[in-house]
């Protein structure tokens, strides 16, 4: 048995070599397709991506207005390609990570820790009083991105059986896509 395979009534082999009996980690469910959990799983992917995709149209209105009000249309552009680079890098970054945390201590407290960082990112980006305040939320937003989106992946792998894994693969980046 590799690294983070499942055999049932085996313990699982964690990256760092040690076997896992925890029971608030991800368990393979059979041959069900995933619910419940999965469902909670999908619908906060849904409302992360929903985020973000609301945060960038609005992005360039929060620089000229609390960071560069008077300032010329090119500085608030490369304040604008700056903050959604951030994102981006803190995703690129970080998500490695991340993916070791979410091996070593489990699927469930990633996702969490990803949601929360999320949550709070976007409460400071909808909060900031000027633009140093902005890259901080960007930041952390991507840094929780990092951490949520490949731990999600892995516990949908971790949860469901090989017969309905591509089925619910496609139903969390179908919410990732909404």
């Amino acid at each position: 048995m590799r690294g983070g395979e499942y055999a049932p009534g085996k313990a699982i082999l964690t990256c760092a070599g040690r076997r896992d009996r925890r029971p608030w980690r991800s368990q393979h469910v059979g041959d069900a397709p995933l619910r419940g959990s999965g469902l909670v799983l999908y619908v906060c992917l849904f409302v992360v991506m929903l985020g973000f995709g609301i945060t960038l149209p609005v992005l360039p209105f929060f620089v000229e207005r609390l960071a560069l009000s008077g300032e010329g249309g090119e500085a608030v552009a490369l304040h604008v390609g700056a903050l959604a680079s951030t994102y981006a890098i803190a995703q690129l970054v970080l998500a490695p990570l991340w993916g070791r945390f979410a091996d070593a201590y489990g699927r469930r407290p990633a996702v969490m820790i990803g949601l929360g960082g999320f949550s709070l990112s976007q409460l400071i980006l909808g909060l900031g009083q000027g633009l140093p305040m902005l890259y901080l939320a960007r930041l952390l937003g991507g840094g929780s991105a990092a951490c949520l989106l490949p731990a999600a992946s892995s516990y949908v792998a971790d949860t469901t059986s090989p017969s309905n894994r591509s089925r619910a693969m496609g139903h969390m980046n179908a919410s990732l896509s909404l």
